[in-house]
């Protein structure tokens, strides 16, 4: 009978189809969506290529020129956003093993029979003969739709490959094109020169642009927009009124901090940052009313709704900062009770944060407008202007701004420097704009503005910083003098009571008292913050640098025929080198310091080890930067081999002494035989180690003389180290007692002399010898031995007047030389005259 077999297999099989259908249906229609994209990105590809190579050829015709520029400019306001299609990749392997599905599918449909037998199999029932006929009919049309699937997935397959990689090949266009634009935009003339021509058409330019300002057109559109986006705005004004009304709460919040700095009781370490909070919501309501405004022209596409948009956020930015470090400067305001800066300082630098951001207020409109709009900049003269006296006011600004900063007093010099450094960069961008070059310095002085927006916050994180390390230095000094007076209060009860006393709140502990370690990792770590965040700024511009590779300085050529090589030295290249002898000039004269401060002088090395590892790491960055530079002009191993074999040559002969001296000096520092501070003795010579350079010592003699001796010298020659392994010295004093005199006694005064005198040492003993009987004397030495190279001399002069005194107090003679002296007379008579020689 047919209800044998259970209907559910069938519906299952039935449905298993439909829901074929249903994905065949689907991936047709997904793959013509990808027909689509592949359309569009290929055509987006061709005209980015086209107009990459249209770009390439008018920059080879019209180099230098100020139609190159208007071209360029009118391309770089023309380039599109590029819109990919995103998810390519995991699309690929999601069709991919779909596939791989299909084609299992597919080959256990082969045999229809064979399917329906597994099929009824599964199921465990008996089937009829109509029940088969439609399980084979049913695989039959299966079999077909995978087909079909295969098929379109094949063709999906085809395109989201092509379309990855026609995307890949268009970003590197893009990305090629929008580099060349920004390097020729950068590099190239946006203006003519200033000169005198420029500066007698200079009144009649000004009116004629001032003539052309759509001044009524463009308020119209901007007040269009805000009309029809004035909701935007509403969310931000309710914020600023809601601040606003709050404003006397957050003025006493704030005050009522800033009276609790300086109590060891209620200061704590988060009332900087709250205070600094505080601070903050008062200055808000006017940057969240210019930043309500910015965002509702935003949503109109206009250029003149977009250059305003931009401004306004940039004077809200501005705004904020500024008059947020007038208030942080304010008299006995968080500059003073928080950060113990002088009150002198504060109020010189809260009146030129004011007047820097002032200039910086009337700076932002035109540099805006310059940067957006720089095929205009030829007949920009309004621009200009406000441009220069800008960059003349800040000249000023900079340096007294920098010069009231409360540096210490051992920073004066570095002081002075960053201010003239600083002043010069606004002269810098003037006279780079006076040249022509108006667009470039716009750029430069804006990342240079974001870069001071970033020095001012990491000013402002290290002073929160070590004031936090400073309150919890205080805090714990306090807690442990209140337990030290617990424990003397508990003592003196123990003893029948006493007086209370009362805990005295300790004065705030200088930054020198505070955890040098937790300090410097901060440090470190706003360095690296500040870093990263100065990268981004710039990055932008960084990548302009690639024009300079264009620039050719100089070619050599190498071979001939078909091995002919022309290797070319580019500007870029020669200011890598620059950058290689700055950087390693910098690292050869910090980096050893560094290493010796914060790890060599960690270490327990032996004495000298330092001296020597900081010195081959000279030696080691000296080498590599020399390499590198070579490499970055061009100089490859090929060319330099015979310099080099011309180098040996010359080292064997008339160099060869400099070079015995530079070898022995690189033994002296790994065997170091002599140290920085040894007191040695070479020949007649003797004194300390000072220097060890690479072809000479210097040795400080006793009497304060610098003497320079040839490495060669300690290497070849016999050489005495005094304090090479081993600073204990001998002592030896030589005595010469009278005849007659009574040795035993005379022992014991010379140990007594050598026993009461700190500076000999008890281990090895003193030594007394009766050495040999002399002409007049009984001579005795005295064998002692001190710690210290410094010692030897005050230890003898000690010695001689102690045994001096103990002679004279026992009762024992120091003789000295019997001279007896004959005289003849005519009469060969002859007197005898005895005289005394000391």
């Amino acid at each position: 009978p047919e209800d044998v077999l259970s209907p559910p297999l069938l519906k299952q099989a039935m449905k298993e189809n439909r829901q074929l259908a249903d994905e065949l249906l689907a991936a047709t229609e997904f793959t013509n969506a990808l027909i689509r994209d592949n359309v569009r990105i290929e055509n987006t590809l061709d005209r980015t290529r086209q107009s990459l190579r249209s770009l390439n050829e008018q920059i080879d015709l019209l180099q230098g020129s100020m139609l190159l520029s208007r071209i360029v400019y009118a391309q770089q306001s023309s380039i599109q956003q590029v819109e990919f299609v995103s998810g390519l990749e995991q699309r690929i392997a999601d069709l991919r093993l779909r596939q791989f599905s299909i084609h299992e599918q597919r080959q256990a449909l082969r045999d229809i029979d064979s399917y329906v037998a597994s099929l009824l199999t599964n199921s465990k029932e008996i089937a009829s003969e109509h029940i088969l006929t439609s399980l084979g009919n049913i695989g039959v049309i299966r079999a077909d739709l995978l087909r079909q699937l295969d098929d379109e997935i094949t063709r999906q397959l085809n395109l989201a490959i092509n379309i990855h990689l026609n995307q890949q090949q268009l970003e590197a266009s893009h990305r090629s094109l929008r580099n060349a634009i920004s390097e020729q935009s950068f590099w190239m003339p946006s203006n003519l020169p200033v000169d005198m021509q420029w500066i007698l058409s200079l009144p009649v330019a000004l009116i004629e642009q001032v003539g052309d300002l759509p001044v009524s057109s463009i308020a119209g559109q901007l007040f269009g927009t805000l009309a029809g986006n004035s909701w935007l705005i509403l969310p931000f004004a309710l914020i600023a009124l809601l601040l606003t009304a709050k404003r006397k709460s957050i003025k006493t919040a704030l005050l009522q901090l800033n009276s609790e700095i300086g109590r060891v009781r209620s200061d704590s370490q988060k009332h900087t940052p709250l205070a600094l909070l505080y601070s903050l919501l008062l200055d808000l309501p006017v940057p969240l009313l210019l930043t309500g405004l910015a965002l509702s022209l935003r949503l109109d596409d206009g250029s003149h709704q977009q250059i305003a948009s931009l401004t306004a956020l940039r004077i809200a930015a501005v705004w904020l900062i500024f008059s947020w470090c007038f208030r942080v400067l304010a008299k006995d305001g968080i500059g003073q009770r928080h950060f113990r800066w002088p009150a002198d300082n504060v109020l010189l630098l809260r009146r030129r944060i004011l007047a820097i951001g002032m200039v910086i207020l009337l700076l932002l409109p035109a540099t805006t407008i310059s940067e957006h709009w720089p095929e205009r900049l030829a007949e920009d003269r309004i621009g200009l202007l406000v441009f220069a006296a800008a960059m003349l006011c800040l000249t000023f600004l900079l340096h007294r701004l920098i010069m009231a900063w409360p540096f210490a007093k051992r920073g004066q010099l570095l002081q002075q420097v960053i201010a003239y450094s600083l002043a010069t960069l606004p002269l810098a961008l003037l006279a780079i704009a006076m040249a022509g070059y108006y667009y470039s310095s716009v750029k430069v002085a804006g990342r240079l503005l974001d870069s001071f927006y970033l020095m001012l916050l990491w000013l402002l994180l290290q002073a929160v910083a070590v004031r936090g390390l400073s309150v919890a230095a205080r805090r714990l000094a306090f807690n442990r003098a209140l337990a030290k007076r617990n424990a003397q209060l508990e003592a003196r009860e123990r003893e029948g009571g006493g007086d209370v006393i009362e805990p005295v709140e300790e004065p705030e502990l200088a930054v020198e008292q505070i955890n040098a370690q937790s300090l410097r990792l901060i440090r470190i770590g706003l360095l690296a913050l500040f870093g990263t965040a100065l990268y981004l700024v710039w990055s932008d511009l960084l990548g302009t640098l690639g024009y300079m590779d264009t620039v050719v300085m100089w070619e050599s050529v190498s071979g001939s025929g078909d091995s002919l090589q022309v290797s070319r030295t580019s500007l870029g290249d020669l200011v890598s080198a620059l950058a290689i002898i700055l950087v390693a000039g910098i690292l050869i004269n910090n980096l050893p310091g560094l290493l010796e401060v914060l790890i060599l002088g960690r270490l327990s090395l032996a004495t000298g080890s330092s001296y020597t590892i900081t010195t081959l790491l000279k030696y080691i960055i000296f080498s590599v930067a020399l390499v590198s530079t070579l490499g970055a002009l061009g100089f490859e191993w090929n060319k330099l081999q015979w310099l080099v074999a011309a180098l040996g040559v010359g080292l064997g002969f008339g160099l060869q002494e400099i070079f015995a001296n530079f070898v022995s000096g690189i033994i002296i520092l790994f065997e170091r035989p002599i140290r920085i501070g040894d007191t040695i003795t070479i020949g007649d010579l003797s004194g300390k180690v000072s220097k060890i350079r690479i072809r000479a010592t210097t040795i400080v003699d006793f009497d304060r003389k610098e003497i320079i001796v040839p490495n060669k010298t300690f290497v070849t020659d016999q050489l005495i180290n005094w304090t090479l392994t081993d600073p204990v010295t001998r002592i030896t004093i030589k005595v010469g007692f009278a005849y007659g005199s009574d040795l035993e006694k005379a022992r014991q005064v010379l140990l007594q002399a050598a026993r009461e005198n700190p500076r000999v040492m008890k281990d090895p003993e003193p030594q007394i010898l009766f050495m040999a009987f002399g002409a007049s004397t009984l001579d005795h030495e005295m064998r002692v031995h001190v710690r210290e190279l410094n010692d030897r001399l005050p230890g003898m002069d000690e010695l001689n007047r102690r045994v001096d005194a103990l002679c004279k107090e026992h009762g024992l003679e120091i003789a000295f030389n019997q001279l007896d002296v004959h005289i003849y007379n005519s009469n060969g008579d002859s007197a005898c005259i005895s005289s005394e020689k000391k």
